[in-house]
């Protein structure tokens, strides 16, 4: 249960490196980031006919700051913002503006895996200096603006609204990731 619970709170993608499956990877990958180019590509025909328009990602804070046993999913989210660039740049002169929000722990359905363990909960608490997890209307604030008017001279940015958890370090789950993996959480040494 606290496995599945994790790899909900992780988008499927919580575990050490050496027990990554391709699966695993294709998964994560094909939703943060295939996705996201899929829904940007279809969008983009629409937007140019009539003049331009926005397009908001939602990337993370695993998209600038390592989070251990989170490779597929900070990789998915490191692509996005790129992603994001490259649509903002070659875009920018049919009007089409594209930028990212970069949340950390908000209370989601999806998150349920993360903010049910008080430990984790309180370390990504530690990396925030305003020591508060997000709301869903913080991030909606940011979309908002991003989709508005008000930002129509920002394209290509990815802007954090994570507590200033960008200032320091991704969250310690060490301790549960050891709980769930035991001691296959360290790669094996070469075989004799």
């Amino acid at each position: 249960l606290l496995r599945t619970a994790l790899r909900v709170g992780f988008s499927g993608s919580a575990g050490p490196f050496h027990l990554t499956t391709l699966d695993d990877w294709n998964t994560v990958l094909s939703t943060n980031l295939t996705g996201a180019f899929l829904t940007m590509k279809h969008t983009v025909p629409y937007l140019a006919a009539n003049g331009g328009g926005s397009i908001v990602a939602m990337s993370s804070i695993a998209a600038v700051a390592t989070h251990r046993y989170m490779t597929p999913y900070n990789v998915s989210k490191a692509g996005l913002e790129m992603l994001v660039r490259q649509v903002a740049d070659e875009l920018g002169g049919l009007g089409i503006r594209a930028n990212a929000v970069r949340p950390s722990l908000v209370p989601t359905d999806i998150s349920v895996g993360l903010t049910a363990i008080p430990e984790i909960v309180d370390d990504y608490l530690e990396q925030m200096p305003l020591h508060r997890l997000g709301t869903t209307d913080d991030i909606a604030s940011v979309v908002r603006f991003l989709s508005g008017p008000e930002s129509s001279w920002i394209t290509g940015a990815c802007i954090s609204a994570d507590g200033g958890h960008h200032l320091r370090r991704g969250p310690n789950i060490d301790g549960v990731m050891r709980m769930v993996f035991g001691d296959a959480i360290s790669p094996p040494g070469p075989a004799n």
